[in-house]
C-alpha cells in the first residue's frame, strides 16, 4: 500500500511538459508541506543570491547555494547602533540531507502516514568565493528563471528528479528530470557548482567549466529568441 501510494504521489508531482525549453512555476499550493520541510532544512536563514534544490523520488535532497554569510560584534547593553561585521565572506555550499525528508511512519498493523518534517540532521560541505567570480554564472540563473512559464501541454513521468530554483530577488522555477535545452543547461550549471566544492585542487578549471555553461545559457536565452530588438 505503501508503495502504491508513493507512485500515485510521485506521479502527482512530476506532471512536466514534455521537453519544454523553459523551467516550470513551483506549485503555490504546498499541500503535504514537502516543499517547505525541504526548503526549511537545507536553505534555512541563509542570505541565497541563487540556489538549486535536488529532490530526487528515492534519495536524499540535496542543495547548492551561492549566499553571503555575515557575522556580527556580540550586542552590548542597550547597543542600538549598528554592530560592526567581524566576518563578511561568501560562500558556495552543499547541504544535504542525511535521511530522505520525504518519509513514511510505520503506525502498525502494515499501514504508514507521511511522516514529513524539516530536519537538522544535515551535511554541510562549503567554499569560500569571490563573489566577482560568480556574476556571469548569477546571471545566467536569471537568464533560466525569467523563462519560467505554464507549459502548453503535460506529460507524466514516474522515477526522476526534481530540480528547483532560487534568484535574488524573488526568481524562482523548477523542472524534472530534463533531457535537452536550456533546463537540462541550468541543472548543469548547478551540477558544475557541485564540482567547485568538491574539487579539492584545481577549483579554477571547475570554475571555467562553470562559466562555459553560463555563457550557453545567455547565448541561447529562448525569451531573446521569441523578442527581437527592434
Amino acid at each position: 500500500m505503501k508503495f502504491i501510494l508513493s507512485i500515485i504521489i510521485i506521479v502527482m508531482t512530476a506532471m512536466v511538459h514534455a521537453n519544454p525549453n523553459h523551467l516550470l512555476p513551483v506549485p503555490a499550493y504546498d499541500s503535504d508541506g514537502y516543499d517547505q520541510a525541504v526548503f526549511k532544512s537545507l536553505i534555512g536563514n541563509v542570505r541565497p543570491e541563487i540556489w538549486m534544490v535536488v529532490r530526487p523520488s528515492f534519495e536524499e535532497e540535496y542543495a547548492i547555494v551561492l549566499y553571503r554569510d555575515i557575522e556580527y560584534e556580540e550586542a552590548k547593553g542597550d547597543m542600538t547602533y549598528p554592530r560592526k561585521a567581524i566576518r563578511d565572506e561568501w560562500l558556495l555550499s552543499k547541504i544535504s540531507a542525511t535521511q530522505k525528508i520525504w518519509a513514511w511512519k510505520d503506525i502498525g498493523e502494515g499501514r504508514s502516514i507521511l511522516d514529513i518534517k524539516p530536519t537538522d540532521d544535515v551535511v554541510k560541505d562549503s567554499i569560500a568565493v569571490n563573489k566577482a567570480d560568480y556574476e556571469k554564472i548569477i546571471s545566467a540563473w536569471k537568464v533560466a528563471l525569467k523563462t519560467t512559464r505554464y507549459p502548453d501541454s503535460k506529460n507524466m513521468g514516474l522515477d526522476g528528479t526534481t530540480y528547483q530554483f532560487y534568484a535574488h530577488y524573488n526568481l524562482f522555477g523548477q523542472t524534472w528530470s530534463p533531457k535537452e535545452g536550456l533546463p537540462l543547461n541550468i541543472v548543469n550549471l548547478g551540477a558544475a557548482l557541485e564540482d567547485i566544492i568538491k574539487t579539492k585542487e584545481n577549483r579554477k578549471s571547475a570554475l571555467i567549466k562553470a562559466n562555459e555553461i553560463a555563457n550557453r545559457i545567455i547565448n541561447t536565452n529562448p525569451n531573446k529568441a521569441s523578442n527581437p530588438t527592434p
